[in-house]
């Protein structure tokens, strides 16, 4: 009875030990779901990079580059670390079936040594916990850390592509500001070009009556010069007849007749000089009237500030005008009746009519020379009036153009600015990308060597299952040992060959190495 002792208190350490060992079963499934789950976010993860990695292939950082290769190291040292516990585990498990292979061949040991050996299996048991735990500890910091990355990875990518579709919805309202800008100064020079154009037709139509009015006015004048001319011949003749007549009165009674008649023709002549005069001054204030209604309209369709003085101007002289012509249509007119009621004094008669038309035409020449020299000064100072206008014009230009050019130089220079920082921020977004992808590439490998891992938990835990179910058998010959008293020391000396005592502590230290992601399970939970 002395040697039951040892066994019942195995037998109670092995009891906990068992649902421990269903405990570890229940996380380790919890494991392998909470792996599927990382599984998927890491697809979908994977998905949205290669979505956007095409897009930033050709973006490449040397110091981002650097960044990223010191990602990759740093993960494959967390793939290295998993390997290894992959390998330790790996190990741990051959040792512990070589263990209990030993312990169901053997099961003679000596009861003291079971004990002392119990002791030994359980602290190294707790050593290897603590180490174990060590080791969760630090992949669960690790794998917070990776989160944490992971977030502000993400959360970086959706600010630069907020950013990048900032910059572009700026882009495209100002291409669009831009694009309205050089319409309305196309408008603008169109509009000025049309001006130009108008006022320059508007000068040339004004001018060409203006011309043409005062060729006619000359044709007429050197016509009306001709008949005076002519007509002082003939009154020279009649002069030189009147005298001969005093010579020879015998002679002018006889040529009395042919006086006479001179003197009808040359009343006939003076009628007609007078009607073709009349014609003339009619002619003459019809002209006028038209020329002032084409520069009234031409004149309204100017600037009023240099319209009014000029169309004042232009109505003083046309009433000048009609009234010397006028007063001349008057005085000429009373000559006539005068001329017509002196008949009879022929001589006398022909000198005033003389004088009055040598002081006619001087007055007709100085009158034509003045309304040219006012039509020509007139003509020049709309000629300047309109140089003016058109240097004012083309400085005006010159000055739009200047600004047209500095607008648009600042505008090309703020373009490239904002284009070179958002290349430098989608250069920094790229790189980051590249990062989280080698990053996630490291967890996908990772994830494998995980599933890898816990196939062979599963297998593990399907070894366990038949040892446990030998352990059962072993329970029941234990029992069957503590009915059958005489059979005890039989089953202690074979206890003492086989070791059967240190089988509860290598069970549960090997079956803990067994499953390192148990407590990472729960935490997940």
């Amino acid at each position: 009875m002395l040697h039951e002792a040892p066994t019942q208190v195995d037998i109670v350490h092995l009891k906990p030990r068992l649902a421990k060992t269903d405990l570890d079963l229940q996380n380790t499934e919890d494991l392998r779901v909470g792996l599927e789950e990382t599984k998927k976010e890491t697809e979908a993860l994977n998905s949205q990079l290669s979505a956007v990695n095409p897009k930033l292939s050709e973006m490449e950082s040397p110091l981002k580059q650097k960044e990223a290769e010191k990602n990759v190291e740093r993960v494959s040292y967390r793939v290295e670390k998993v390997a290894t516990a992959l390998r330790r585990l790996e190990s741990k498990s051959q040792e512990t079936e070589e263990e209990l292979k030993a312990l169901v061949d053997g099961r003679q040991t000596d009861e003291s040594c079971n004990l002392e050996e119990l002791e030994m299996s359980r602290s190294t048991f707790l050593a290897q916990a603590a180490i174990h735990k060590k080791e969760t500890d630090q992949f669960m910091a690790d794998r917070l850390q990776w989160e944490e990355e992971k977030a502000s990875l993400l959360q970086e990518r959706d600010s630069s592509v907020g950013q990048l579709n900032e910059q572009k919805m700026e882009n495209q309202k100002l291409h669009i500001v831009l694009k309205k800008t050089e319409q309305e100064l196309k408008i603008e020079v169109d509009l000025r070009q049309r001006i130009k154009i108008y006022l320059l037709e508007e000068i040339k139509k004004a001018r060409s009556p203006f011309l043409a009015q005062m060729a006619i006015h000359k044709k007429e004048t050197d016509q009306f010069m001709a008949d005076r001319l002519q007509w002082e011949e003939e009154k020279a003749s009649l002069l030189r007849v009147n005298r001969d007549s005093s010579v020879a009165p015998l002679n002018h009674q006889k040529e009395e007749p042919k006086l006479q008649e001179d003197l009808l023709a040359v009343e006939a002549e003076l009628q007609e000089t007078k009607v073709s005069f009349l014609g003339h001054l009619h002619q003459q204030k019809m002209e006028n009237q038209t020329l002032h209604i084409v520069l009234k309209e031409t004149e309204e369709e100017r600037d009023s500030s240099v319209v009014e003085p000029l169309n004042l101007e232009l109505q003083e002289d046309l009433l000048a005008v009609e009234a010397e012509l006028q007063e001349t249509l008057v005085s000429f007119v009373g000559h006539l009746q005068q001329q017509k009621m002196e008949n009879q004094k022929l001589q006398n008669a022909l000198e005033e009519t003389k004088k009055t038309q040598v002081d006619q035409r001087q007055w007709v020449k100085i009158y034509h020379l003045e309304e040219m020299e006012k039509h020509s000064s007139t003509f020049l100072a709309q000629v300047a009036i309109h140089k003016k206008e058109t240097d004012q014009f083309m400085a005006d230009r010159l000055q739009w153009e200047e600004e047209k050019a500095s607008l648009l130089q600042e505008i090309r220079d703020s373009s490239v600015a904002r284009l070179n920082h958002q290349k430098e921020e989608v250069d920094h977004f790229a790189a980051a990308l590249r990062n989280a992808e080698q990053q996630f590439e490291g967890f996908r490998e990772w994830r494998e060597e995980k599933l890898s891992l816990t196939r062979a938990v599963e297998e593990l835990q399907q070894t366990l299952q038949k040892k446990e179910q030998e352990l059962v058998s072993t329970e029941a010959d234990l029992l069957a040992v503590k009915t059958q008293p005489e059979d005890l020391q039989t089953k202690v000396a074979e206890k003492k060959k086989n070791k059967w005592y240190r089988f509860p502590g290598l069970f549960t230290s090997r079956r803990a190495a067994a499953n390192p992601l148990t407590s990472s399970a729960c935490c997940w939970q």
